[in-house]
């Protein structure tokens, strides 16, 4: 993998064209899962007793603040990748200039987990400003760096799935047999604690489970040695996608 300080040029100019978006963007990505959080947490959660000592709000809004980050990403580099990959041949325009291949991957990925940060942030803001003590530690000062790890995995994922989807219709099957089933298993809307034990294992598998303890922990200040295993494991397997990824998106550019 051959990457140069240009990557920060096609972050740029991805940046510099999301400028001119940015109002229909920020309201897309900020209310879908706000409206999750304020529909379920006050509907579902009149009918749940409290989980793990936390009202239903409490327990469900960090783990919002993960799937948003999640989805964020995804959304920038499938549907976002596949538009400047195919349709508008932006790769190739860059690629008449001196930035590498392997540049344009990264920065691909670097600009979804730039989009989840946004989008973290702006939940956070609004758990900071309801009355229903939804952030309980100092500790929610690092959602932010959870959005950008979280956004940096998924953003990896979303690239290396692009890199070999043909057309748009394809991202439906990311999406259903992907994201969906990581969403229900994830521990976002119920403990795994009391789900059977393979429930549980497959669910240690899935990256989301990971992003959602470390920022339910942050947020509430549950601090134990769980945690550096969650990071460990984002760590490594965000780096083993990352490579994918770009071997793959480099591959397709040079065909």
């Amino acid at each position: 993998m051959m990457l140069s300080t240009k990557l920060f040029r096609v972050w740029q100019r991805n940046f510099l064209v999301w400028l001119t978006y940015w109002k229909p963007s920020v309201v897309g990505n900020f209310l879908d899962p706000l409206f999750m959080l304020l529909g379920l947490g006050f509907g579902l959660g009149g009918s749940v007793r409290l989980i793990e000592g936390l009202n239903y709000i409490q327990f469900l809004a960090p783990g919002i603040v993960a799937s948003a980050a999640m989805y964020s990403a995804t959304f920038e580099c499938t549907f976002g990748t596949y538009t400047r990959l195919e349709p508008q041949k932006t790769f190739d325009s860059i690629l008449m200039t001196p930035v590498l291949v392997d540049d344009i991957a990264a920065a691909e990925i670097l600009w979804g987990a730039t989009k989840a940060i946004m989008t973290a942030c702006a939940i956070l803001l609004v758990m900071l400003a309801m009355p229903f003590q939804l952030v309980q530690s100092a500790g929610a000062v690092f959602v932010p760096l959870i959005g950008f790890i979280t956004g940096l995995m998924f953003s990896a994922i979303a690239v290396l799935f692009t890199s070999y989807t043909p057309n748009y219709d394809f991202f439906s099957y990311f999406f259903t047999l992907a994201l969906t089933p990581m969403l229900m298993l994830s521990g976002i809307f119920f403990p795994l604690d009391n789900m059977p034990k393979w429930v549980q294992m497959l669910a240690w598998f899935l990256p989301l489970t990971h992003a959602v303890n470390l920022s339910r922990s942050l947020v509430m200040g549950w601090f134990h040695l769980n945690l550096l295993w969650d990071t460990l494991w984002i760590f490594a397997f965000t780096v083993l996608i990352f490579a994918a990824a770009v071997k793959r998106l480099r591959k397709r550019l040079q065909k």
